[in-house]
């Protein structure tokens, strides 16, 4: 019998909760499987199987949405995310899912998947102060009005380091996450967990962003235990909650 991976301070689950006047609309527990080697191998959400994750080979892990058959192909190179791309079912074609472009081998643009309100997603110009991301540009096309806005979106950061283990501390707009069902498990996220990167990570938690604050707590071990965002300042009307466990 194989001897069981330690995986001790893993994500063991995240329960996600949305807020509205202090009465809880949305409410979604995920549980996470590893594998013998310490990958993130399976998701569930509310008992229900999320997100399996294949590792083909050192280069390529496959993501499938189980609930809505979404299949997602991450391209890797050692501990850098190349690409993700989206697998048609029918011809089993890549499409760009997100498209990163890196120059100097530095992250230069972050493209993210359309959604229904939103469509050509760009985010660029990440200033890196060597530590964190003060600013980030991003554009993306209005599909309602066919305006296509751009916004400077500025992050402000603790002094407490970024373990990797929080979701919503990826430096690009979430403009693609509404509607697609990624707003609590982000792929790149779920890759971070792993240990690979479309970029360098930030080194610190996000304190806020263009209007928005987080908010954390601790458990005994310095892990963040929850996170609570929503807009600054943190009011009752909106906002939501992250409620970490670990291993």
């Amino acid at each position: 019998m194989d001897n069981p991976v330690n995986l001790s301070g893993k994500v063991k689950s995240i329960e996600y909760r949305q807020y509205t006047d202090s009465v809880i609309t949305g409410n979604f527990n995920y549980s996470f499987t590893y594998d013998q080697s310490g990958r993130i191998s399976e998701i569930s959400e509310n008992s229900l199987p999320y997100l399996t994750i294949n590792y083909l080979d050192a280069q390529h892990v496959k993501l499938t949405r189980e609930d809505t058959r979404v299949f997602l192909m991450a391209h890797m190179n050692g501990e850098t995310i190349e690409s993700i791309n989206s697998i048609d079912s029918v011809t089993m074609q890549e499409v760009p899912f997100y498209r990163i472009v890196l120059k100097n081998n530095t992250l230069d643009t972050l493209i993210e998947p359309a959604a229904p309100a939103v469509k050509n997603i760009k985010n660029y110009n990440f200033s890196f102060d060597g530590s964190d991301y003060p600013v980030v540009y991003a554009t993306y096309l209005d599909v309602l009005s066919s305006n296509t806005f751009v916004d400077s979106n500025q992050y402000e950061y603790l002094t407490t380091s970024n373990a990797n283990a929080v979701p919503l501390q990826e430096i690009h707009s979430y403009l693609s996450s509404y509607g697609l069902g990624y707003d609590a498990i982000d792929p790149l996220y779920v890759l971070g967990l792993n240990g690979w990167n479309a970029y360098s990570p930030n080194k610190h938690l996000k304190s806020g962003v263009d209007g928005n604050q987080y908010a954390y707590m601790f458990n005994s071990s310095q892990q963040v235990s929850e996170m609570t965002l929503g807009p600054s300042p943190l009011n009752l009307h909106y906002f939501v909650k992250y409620i970490l466990s670990y291993y």
